[in-house]
């Protein structure tokens, strides 16, 4: 898949219902762009989920360039946590080259338990519990804001 949107996010997402699940992807984004990356339990009607985004090192972002967050989606365009909008339920910065280069994002989504890896399926980079009205079931999307971005090998898998 290949994607690019000005200005403004993009979405592909796929129906899959899951509860507990793994969504994995290979991303590539492009320098210069915004951010990109994986999400779950996406309620298609509202926009509501779980995304995990890589922001390479040219993002004009306010969470930094370079960096890996899990957000939570409340609509297609509005997000934050516990009551703050615009703010990332956690996020780690990243080291090495983020743009222009091949990265597995891997999001595990368990009851309330999210765990983020970034290529390394071994150690995740955020893990945490969502204790705020916490999202069980949904769909699995692909993410971008104003970004082109190449992904491959998308899977999605139960444990």
């Amino acid at each position: 898949m290949q994607g690019n949107q000005s200005l403004g996010y993009g979405y592909c997402h796929v129906t899959a219902n899951s509860t507990n699940s793994f969504v994995e992807a290979k991303i590539n984004i492009a320098a210069g762009s915004w951010a990109g990356g994986v999400g779950g339990r996406l309620d298609s009607t509202t926009g509501a989920h779980y995304a995990a985004w890589i922001y390479p090192e040219a993002s004009p972002t306010s969470l930094g360039a370079k960096t890996l967050a899990l957000i939570k989606f409340s609509n297609w365009t509005t997000w934050g946590y516990n009551g703050t909008n615009n703010i990332a339920m956690a996020q780690v910065p990243l080291t090495g080259t983020v743009s222009n280069t091949w990265h597995t994002v891997k999001m595990t989504l368990s009851g309330n338990h999210i765990d983020v890896y970034y290529d390394d399926n071994t150690t995740p980079k955020i893990s945490m519990s969502d204790t705020n009205s916490p999202y069980l079931s949904g769909d699995v999307s692909l993410d971008l804001y104003d970004a082109t971005i190449l992904v491959d090998d998308v899977s999605v898998t139960s444990p």
